[in-house]
């Protein structure tokens, strides 16, 4: 059931979908007011930008740039929002892929936990990298944690990403960077636990 579940939201449409059933959009909302802060003018890296979901709550006047490796996605997020954005079918964890420099934010919405410990460290890495001085990287994940009850615990478990990690772990994952945790648990209409790390390029 489970593996049918992860085929079935690999389809655009229908994880789309799925999103909004469970509050996604409102997560996001929050992701981008509390954490991303974004303001006109701003240059933003959104990588695994998926549909493209974000970029209609970003302010006018930003200039954002979306990667995702799916090109089912990448079609999607051109079509809906093509004139708003920029949109590269590539792997953000390859240092190789060109994706412009010098960003106020980068930002992983529901990323890190679908790769291992060290494509997740090499995107970081390139991400920071792509970074102007004093800019952010923002990354929010599924994540376990002590005293998490049994519901959330199973549906985290669940999900389509087979490396959700706890805080420790994701603070492992970002290397000598020392990045700000906050787990929150009132991001989805589901018990549901997540992880927000921030980053800042020195």
């Amino acid at each position: 059931m489970i593996a049918l579940a992860r085929r079935v939201l690999a389809v655009p449409a229908l994880f789309d979908a799925y999103q909004a059933a469970v509050g996604a959009n409102n997560a996001k909302a929050v992701f981008v007011n509390e954490w991303l802060r974004p303001m006109p003018g701003d240059r933003l890296l959104d990588i695994g930008c998926g549909t493209g979901a974000i970029i209609p709550l970003l302010p006018a006047g930003t200039h954002t740039t979306g990667v995702d490796i799916s090109a089912a996605y990448i079609a999607a997020a051109k079509a809906r929002h093509g004139k708003s954005a920029r949109f590269i079918l590539g792997d953000a964890s390859d240092p190789s892929v060109d994706l412009g420099e010098n960003y106020d934010v980068a930002y992983a919405f529901g990323v890190l936990h679908h790769i291992p410990d060290a494509l997740a460290s090499s995107l970081i890495s390139g991400a920071m990298k792509r970074l102007r001085p004093g800019g952010r990287f923002v990354s929010i994940d599924p994540t376990l944690v002590e005293g998490q009850g049994s519901v959330s615990r199973y549906i985290v478990k669940s999900d389509r990403g087979q490396h959700v990690r706890s805080p420790d772990q994701i603070r492992a994952v970002f290397g000598a960077i020392n990045p700000m945790l906050t787990v929150r648990t009132d991001l989805l209409r589901i018990p549901f636990a997540k992880v927000v790390a921030v980053a800042i390029k020195g």
